[in-house]
Parts: C-alpha cells; structure tokens; sequence
C-alpha cells in the first residue's frame, strides 16, 4: 500500500470487503493495510486527480452530511501488460508529485 495503490475497503470483520475501494495516500498512511486489506491495482496516471480528492472537504461538521466531494467520475480496469523476467513490466504506478524546489535568490546562483 502505497500512493496510487487501489484496494478493497472493509470493516474490521476480515469477509466484509464488497465493492467500496480506496485509493492509498502515502506509504507512511497506510503500510499498517500491508497483509490486511486486498490491493488489487494501481493508478497508472492521474496523480493531480488523486490529490484534489484528498484535498476536498468531505463534510459539513456542523450537519455531517457531504459538501462538494471531488468524485471519480471515470476509471478503467484494463489487464496488466506481460511482465519480463528481468526487466519488469512496461507501465508504472503514479508518483506522488514533489513540490517544486524554492528558487535561489539571484546572489546564491
């Protein structure tokens, strides 16, 4: 579990997984998932997506009820290229984007 990584959401009763799944967030977030939860896929591109679903407010706290969440309004499930032994696979799970590095004052360059 690892950002980009799609598994299958579930309470803690082990056969309760159904057809809510979740996108993972950060390693550091979600590691402890690792050997619990079932991670079936990966995203493959849309990592700005990614990241304004998670920045969006999910609720009212005053109401709990939800505001305007960020929705998935299209995803595909394709099968996975042919893997090589020793090279791999062709496609590559989504980075998290690194945020850009501070620009040197003009005196440091």
């Amino acid at each position: 579990h690892d950002f980009g990584v799609v598994s299958m959401a579930r309470s803690d009763w082990p056969d309760s997984a159904g057809s809510q799944w979740f996108v993972c967030l950060s390693r550091e977030a979600t590691a402890r998932l690792d050997g619990q939860y079932c991670a079936f896929g990966y995203a493959v591109e849309g990592a700005e997506a990614i990241l304004r679903i998670a920045d969006g407010e999910i609720a009212d706290l005053a109401t709990g009820r939800p505001k305007s969440p960020e929705t998935v309004t299209r995803a595909y499930a394709v099968p996975a290229p042919a893997w090589t032994p020793g090279v791999g696979r062709p496609d590559a799970r989504v980075e998290r984007p690194r945020a850009p590095a501070a620009s040197k004052p003009e005196a440091d360059r």
